[in-house]
């Protein structure tokens, strides 16, 4: 069979042998057959000063159940059908049977480039172990590329996300240097990392510490997950971006192809128009930007498919229409009332948090619109106002939303009379850089900064009904769409609402209550009281936990792992999906990109059931431990 190969080449001083046509500047070799296509060989041993490294961009992976359950018979079909790049790992389990799928191929091994992988920082003794053990079960004298798998160690809950930058350095640091010294042995020729963050690759290539950079980090990458930020920042280091999980679905971190389905319409448009199908059409998008794959399968024709996406190529407007395909978010209409008003039932909150340094606040709210997030919430007393607008800004002029596309909800101090309409009009809109807002809340029911939520129903009653009527005006002039409340109990309410209707025969006004609610606090009479009266309650510290009054929010707790467990999703995303079906939009707070997409696509690809909705909205009061019958 045809031997397919597109090479990566990456030489002195970081730049691609075809800047950014790497592929394309090749396209002869894509469709050659037989193994002419490598006749330029493989290289020898390279001092790790060099930058030179020839890599087929499609591999063949396997990981896990994905090579299952006859690893090396498929690893011995994908080299007949043309496949030369083999990823494998220590932590597989594979590399056994790697080593016998080449044999049985009787493709030689100076023409196979072959991946495999230490756990992450192990220090430099138990990497050398990990080496020599891989040599022996790959049956050969060389590794062409060793990644180290993660950049955290085994004892975080996820190593390839749970550690910041400077979290186990010494020893990532320590390991890295031994990879290094390895290359000098010849018994690996290139080194390059996998689940790096731009915050791992910061670290390690400090210029303190005189480090080379990787050939490669492996990461999750597809249309519906894939990190801008990391693959601009890698260019200028030479670092090739590859792409695991490159159709999503299982193996993903982030769930389901991060949201975006194959079928969805632009996919299966450009599938049509040229003939293919649309999971072709996926790896070749991730191609055409310059990221290499890997694909997994067991099957004979999948593994073809996978080939022949060498035969088309996408125009620039379709890989453009592609990487602006985002998880949707669903929305709901806050109530009759508001027919015009639509509003995203996860919003990202901007409320300040110890590590939020200046320019944090902008550059979360930033990817989380380049992520697929539409709805940001801030407010007057968070001080982000100006870094969210400075994101805002960006987002309309870059063309990754139009301001229509949009949601921004914005929050007065509390009850403050008239001047809230002065402090809108002349400090909050300016600082966001808009002429309106979306939603704009009286942030508390009380003036009392130290319990702001603490006061009864009379207290302060005539402050907030002359708030209310400023919002009623800025509402009249076109400077908020609609509007609400934050913090305010039944009291509170019972208090204002004969107030909205004496003054507008309907209490239709009073869009959104934001209070706090989570799975160990949730205030079901107020839930009830509100949509009574037509008020959308939405949920702040949806998960509990920092910034919640009202204890923790279970996530530890049987029922809601079990859940986790059953769906194959985060408790995390397990009690954010149990508020959107109790009929209650969250604010979630996102530190990093992947709690981001954790908190948007995976979200509506599935439901739980009544049963385990009525079990989870009884755990306040039911023993810890109790589990769901699934």
């Amino acid at each position: 069979q045809g031997g397919i190969l597109v090479w990566f080449s990456c030489i002195a001083m970081n730049r691609p042998v075809c800047p950014s046509l790497a592929i394309r500047c090749v396209a002869g070799l894509a469709l050659s057959t037989g193994h002419a296509a490598f006749g330029m060989g493989l290289p020898g041993p390279l001092p790790p000063t060099s930058r030179e490294m020839q890599m087929p961009m499609l591999a063949f992976g396997t990981g896990d159940t994905h090579c299952a359950p006859d690893c090396a018979s498929a690893v011995s079909q994908a080299l007949r059908l043309g496949f030369r790049h083999i990823d494998t790992a220590y932590e597989y389990g594979s590399q056994k049977a790697v080593a016998a799928g080449i044999q049985v191929s009787g493709v030689p091994r100076s023409e196979i480039f072959i991946t495999t992988k230490i756990p992450g920082p192990v220090g430099p003794e138990r990497a050398a172990e990990l080496l020599r053990q891989g040599l022996r079960e790959l049956n050969t004298s060389y590794i062409d590329l060793l990644l180290m798998h993660y950049p955290c160690d085994t004892s975080y809950p996820d190593p390839r996300d749970a550690c910041n930058g400077t979290d186990g350095m010494a020893v990532r640091l320590e390991t890295w240097r031994a990879m290094e010294a390895m290359t000098t042995t010849g018994l690996v020729r290139h080194i390059g990392v996998s689940n790096y963050h731009v915050r791992h690759l910061e670290h390690l290539l400090a210029p303190g510490n005189n480090v080379s950079a990787p050939f490669v980090n492996q990461v999750e990458w597809h249309l519906g997950w894939h990190d801008e930020e990391l693959f601009n920042y890698s260019k200028p280091f030479g670092i090739q971006v590859q792409a695991y999980s490159a159709l999503g679905g299982g193996g993903t971190s982030t769930g389901h192809n991060g949201g975006i389905a194959l079928d969805d319409p632009i996919v299966v448009s450009i599938a049509r128009k040229h003939g293919v199908s649309t999971a072709q059409v996926a790896l070749r998008w991730s191609l055409d930007r310059g990221v290499a794959i890997i694909t997994a399968t067991t099957k004979p024709s999948h593994m073809q498919s996978d080939l022949d996406i060498y035969k088309f190529s996408l125009s620039a407007e379709e890989v453009r229409s592609l990487d602006r395909l985002r998880a949707a978010v669903p929305s709901v209409q806050i109530f009759d009332d508001w027919p015009d008003v639509v509003m995203p039932v996860v919003a990202l909150g901007t409320r300040p948090r110890s590590l939020d340094a200046k320019g944090n606040v902008s550059t979360k709210v930033a990817r989380w619109f380049q992520l697929g997030g539409r709805h940001v919430d801030t407010a007057h007393s968070y001080g982000s106002e100006s870094e969210v607008g400075v994101a805002l800004s960006a987002a309309v002029a870059g063309g990754v939303a139009a301001r229509d596309e949009l949601f921004v909800t914005a929050q007065i101090p509390g009850p403050m009379g008239k001047v809230a309409a002065e402090l809108m009009e002349s400090s909050m809109l300016p600082a966001l850089n808009l002429t309106y807002v979306d939603l704009l809340l009286m942030q508390w029911p009380c003036l009392d900064s130290a319990s702001p939520e603490s006061c009864s129903g009379e207290d302060g009653a005539a402050d907030r009904a002359a708030t209310w009527l400023a919002l009623e005006d800025l509402r009249a002039s076109g400077k908020a769409r609609s509007i609400g409340v934050a913090g305010f109990g039944v009291a509170h309410l019972d208090h204002l609402l004969p107030f909205v209707t004496k003054v507008n025969g309907s209490t239709s006004l009073v869009a959104v209550n934001q209070v706090e609610w989570h799975l160990g606090w949730h205030d079901e009479e107020l839930l009830a009281y509100c949509q009574k009266h037509r008020i959308r309650l939405q949920a702040r510290s949806p998960l509990g936990g920092p910034g919640a009054s009202h204890g923790h929010g279970h996530l530890s707790s049987e029922a809601v792992q079990a859940a986790a467990r059953k769906y194959g999703v985060t408790p995390a995303q397990v009690a954010l999906r149990w508020s959107l079906q109790r009929g209650v939009p969250v604010v979630t707070s996102g530190t990093d990109q992947m709690h981001m997409v954790e908190d948007l696509s995976p979200l509506f690809v599935f439901s739980l059931s009544p049963s385990e909705l009525d079990i989870l909205s009884n755990l306040s009061t039911m023993l810890e431990g109790m589990t769901i019958a699934i």
